[in-house]
């Protein structure tokens, strides 16, 4: 239980529907055996609904990979059409599926007019407002490549559409980082001794 949930708690410790777990070291309740079919059959639907387990876990990762899949392929077909009449076209490509620790997934070039590959390119799909999650790793990489490395946000409600253009952001280690206008959360820690 919730600190919010405290005072419901205690109603349903008054009235005998759940108790402390016999053994202390869990510190759960368990449920009156003449209340289990009750809870079965009412609450623990909405609780199951709540909960998010191991399977939808998994479902939720491969749902991303496949809208970070379409992202990178959709990326590459505008960076082919964006450099369309370059001569070195066919240089263009998603690295992501045989360089994994590269800190970005397309290899592109700056211009028409560049001869090396020197547009490195982070894809990251959303939907609604814009936003990503931004890995140690692809953070360094962006550091060293300054204003060689992109940041291509792909709406993927909008990414079926002819003329739809991501955003893009160059640089996106001083324009995103060191940038007020774009919201920050920690949500892990490496911790070592």
């Amino acid at each position: 239980f919730k600190f919010k949930y405290s005072n419901f708690k205690q109603l349903l410790i008054d009235f005998s529907f759940i108790s402390p777990h016999p053994d202390t070291h869990f510190k759960k309740y368990i449920i009156d055996g003449k209340y289990k079919k009750l809870f079965d059959k009412y609450i623990l639907p909405s609780i199951k609904k709540e909960m998010f387990g191991i399977d939808e876990l998994k479902k939720q990762i491969e749902k991303n990979n496949i809208y970070g899949e379409e992202a990178e392929f959709f990326v590459l077909e505008f960076e082919k059409k964006r450099l369309t009449g370059h001569s070195k076209i066919e240089k263009i490509e998603k690295i992501s599926d045989y360089h994994v620790n590269a800190g970005y997934d397309i290899i592109s070039f700056e211009t028409i007019d560049s001869e090396t590959l020197n547009r490195c390119i982070e894809v990251k799909s959303f939907s609604g407002i814009e936003s990503f999650f931004w890995s140690r790793n692809e953070i360094d990489v962006a550091k060293i490549k300054e204003n060689e490395y992109f940041l291509y946000l792909v709406d993927r409600s909008k990414m079926n559409n002819e003329n739809y253009i991501p955003t893009i952001i160059q640089n996106p280690y001083e324009n995103v980082l060191n940038k007020d206008k774009w919201k920050k959360r920690i949500e892990k820690y490496f911790i070592s001794t």
